[in-house]
């Protein structure tokens, strides 16, 4: 999700290079060949040079990126059409502080409590739906979560970790 597909060949050694368009700018950084054969022939693939700028400022100041994150354990479940599972609501999290429930696994049945539809009223289908959503949103925002229990919906707001 995000990334820019091209036809250019991406060598090896090539990814972290520049994407320059025909007006000589860049726009973006080569990350990556999707290929078949594991050679340069395939699909290339680069990093947006916005998102770029978003993150490498925290690549040069701390060494890594941090990522925001619900403090959440979510996953799909193929059985529900709608939405992901909270699995767990971890202890002091934000979750737990505004009441989000997790499922409960009782003799090798899953119940499912309250269910993620929505972050910031963008529907959510899927967990790469989800991760497209919050990058992007920034670490100690405010963020509002649309969550499914027993066909009831509710909103709640969770400051992102």
């Amino acid at each position: 999700e995000g990334f820019i597909q091209i036809d250019s060949p991406v060598n090896p050694g090539n990814s972290g290079g520049p994407c320059i368009n025909s007006n000589g700018e860049v726009i973006g950084i080569n990350t990556v060949i999707a290929s078949k054969t594991g050679s340069n022939v395939g699909l290339g693939f680069v990093l947006p040079i916005n998102t770029a700028k978003k993150i490498v400022p925290q690549l040069i100041a701390k060494g890594f990126v941090r990522r925001p994150s619900l403090g959440l354990v979510i996953f799909k479940a193929p059985f529900f059409k709608q939405g992901l599972v909270i699995a767990e609501v971890p202890k002091n999290s934000p979750g737990e502080k505004v009441g989000i429930q997790a499922c409960i696994i009782r003799e090798g049945s899953l119940i499912p409590r309250d269910i993620l539809t929505h972050l910031n009223d963008k529907e959510i289908s899927s967990l790469e739906d989800l991760n497209f959503i919050l990058s992007q949103v920034e670490v100690g925002q405010e963020v509002t979560l649309t969550l499914l229990n027993s066909n009831l919906s509710r909103k709640v707001k969770i400051t992102l970790e």
